[in-house]
Order: structure tokens, then sequence, then C-alpha cells
């Protein structure tokens, strides 16, 4: 995701309004037919619908953390625009959609932040065990409400960023907003405070066969898939989701070193991925969404 906020309320300059409610009618119309949502498509239109409402008429967010429905299930978040931010990624995008043979699907979802994540798994299968990982304490607090306020089954949540070896690591942050969901063990990625938090090895917890993975690690994403391949949980794994963050550091290209993992593991992959600015320049930033699937 962007070191910078989610977009503002009001549409930007380059932007007419009218694009912008062409781009909410069709997010808004698919709920329609997302019938992968089962009991939840209703309510999950609706929360977009209040979404784009709140956005198009420039309201103000409210101070501070807070509750939300979302898709009918109550959620805790830190920051109203960054949840609405995450809203539209995980249910409006379905950047975390898969298909599973089973009801029950074992899931990793590796940087939780508030859970908006959580809360799209357990909409597509209600039944699915979820292993959750979030380095910030904080977004850990409000994930634990928000597992507790809907009696979610099958979800265990470790306050842990994920890494190459175990111990402890510096989490950089900005304190003025809890709720972004731009956290890193990695200073180029997020310039900010510290705070230490533990670290595990996510290899611990590939014991069984994963039907998805969701790994958003934010520049952990390489030491994540090397001790997976390390150790030989990878092959463990069916299908997974990489954020790539492409350019954390400008002179640092790397993607092929994770397309390479996947291919010499036996996953096929197909690629999305933010545009970049005009003309051309070196060293964008860009977030590569790498769908990965086994062949």
């Amino acid at each position: 995701m962007p070191v910078s906020d989610p977009e503002p309320a009001t549409p930007p300059l380059n932007m007419s309004l009218g694009r912008t409610l062409l781009d909410h009618a069709i997010r808004y119309r698919r709920f329609g037919s997302f019938a992968a949502l089962g009991a939840r498509r209703a309510d999950a239109r609706r929360t977009y619908g209040a979404h784009a409402m709140h956005e198009l008429l420039g309201r103000r967010d409210p101070a501070g953390p807070g509750w939300a429905n979302v898709a009918g299930f109550r959620m805790r978040y830190l920051e109203a625009q960054w949840m609405r931010y995450l809203y539209r990624e995980v249910f409006a995008e379905r950047e975390y959609w898969f298909s599973a043979d089973t009801t029950r699907p074992v899931i990793l979802d590796c940087g939780s932040n508030i859970g908006m994540a959580i809360l799209f798994f357990k909409a597509l299968y209600p039944d699915a065990e979820i292993t959750a990982f979030e380095p910030a304490p904080w977004a850990c607090s409000a994930i634990d409400e928000t597992i507790r306020a809907n009696g979610l089954g099958d979800v265990t949540l470790h306050n842990a960023a994920l890494a190459e070896q175990e111990g402890m690591l510096e989490l950089y942050h900005d304190p003025n907003h809890p709720g972004s969901a731009v956290m890193s063990v990695f200073r180029e990625r997020m310039p900010g405070e510290t705070v230490r938090v533990p670290a595990v090895r996510l290899s611990r917890y590939v014991t069984r066969p994963v039907d998805f993975l969701k790994l958003d690690v934010e520049g952990s994403e390489l030491p994540v898939l090397r001790e997976l391949v390390a150790s030989g949980a990878i092959g463990r794994i069916r299908q997974m989701v990489i954020e790539f963050h492409h350019h954390m550091s400008p002179t640092v290209d790397n993607l092929s070193e994770c397309l390479a993992i996947l291919e010499g593991n036996g996953f096929g992959y197909q690629l999305m991925s933010t545009p970049v600015y005009t003309p051309i320049t070196r060293g964008q930033f860009q977030d590569v969404l790498v769908h990965a699937y086994r062949k």
C-alpha cells in the first residue's frame, strides 16, 4: 500500500465527479453477483453503499477508534478512513477471493492489520480455520475485540511479525495514524517511531496443508518466502496472494526473486499492479499482487 494516507473523502482534482460516481456504481453493482458471500452479500453491498455516500457527500470522519457495521459484522476500527480503505480493497476489489474444495479451508492471514480479511474469509467460508499474524499490539487489540464481538470461532491471533529468524524486531509506525495499513520492520517503508515486537518463523505454523496464504507484510515478503522454502513448508501451501512491495527501496529490483521462488516450487501465478505515474520515472513504488496457485 502507498505510504501516503488513503485517498481523500472528496474526489481528487484529476478525477471528475462523473468518473467517481461510475466507479462506485460498478463496485456497488458487482456485490449483487458476488454469490460467494452467501448470506453476507446484501449486508456487504449496503456497507459499500454507505461508504460511497460518505465519500461523495464529503462527510467528516469521527475522530479516533470506534465500531462499524461491516458486511453484517461488528468491527472495531482505529481510524474510520483507513477502515473504509481496507473494506474497498478486501470486499469490493476482492483481492483475496479464492476457491477451495472444502467448506472448512485452512487460512493463514499474514499482516492482519485490524482484521478486515478475517471478516472477508469468514463471510466466504464461515467454518474456515484462520491463523492470523499482526505485529502492532494496538491493531491486535482491535482484532481481538472484533473476534469477541462476533463470536468468531476457529480464529487464532498471534501478535508477532514474520521473519527468517525468531527474535525481536523494531516495527516502524506513525503514532498519529494507529489505523494505518502502512507499518513495517523496514524503515524504508515507513520512517517513523518504533516499537519492539516479537518475530516468528511462519513455517512453525504450517504443519498441515494450507488452502490459502495471504501475505501482506510490508516488505517482509521475500524473507518469509525464503524461510518457507528453506524449511520445506512451502510444499504444504496450495494457493497464496502475495502483496509484493516493488521499489520499497527505489534502486532495488527483486521481484524476479519472488517469482523464481514460486516457479521453482510448482506455482503458477497472475500479476496485478497499481499504476505508475507517467512519464515513467525510475524507482517508482508499486504494489504488485501475485496470485499464486499450484500447477
